[in-house]
C-alpha cells in the first residue's frame, strides 16, 4: 500500500469517527421515533423530528429507515 494513501488515512481517522458516532446517533433517533410512531413514513418522521428541534433532513430519514430496516432483518 502506498505510503501517502496510509498517511491520508491516518489524519482522517479521527474526523472519520466522529462522523460515524454522529451518524449512529442520528440513526438511533430516527429509529426511536419510528417506534414511538410505527405507522409514520418518513415526512411525519420528519415533522416529529422537527417538532422536537432536530436538525435532519427528509434524506438523511430515509436513508436511516433503510439502515434501520436492515438491521433487524440480520
Amino acid at each position: 500500500m502506498p505510503y501517502w494513501q496510509l498517511r491520508d488515512d491516518q489524519y482522517s481517522a479521527p474526523a472519520r469517527c466522529a462522523k460515524q458516532q454522529h451518524r449512529a446517533a442520528l440513526y438511533e433517533k430516527v429509529r426511536q421515533a419510528a417506534l414511538q410512531h410505527p405507522t409514520s413514513r418518513y415526512r411525519l418522521l420528519y415533522q416529529e423530528l422537527k417538532a422536537r428541534g432536530e436538525e435532519i433532513g427528509q434524506h438523511k430519514i430515509r436513508v436511516a429507515l433503510v439502515v434501520c430496516h436492515r438491521h433487524e432483518i440480520d
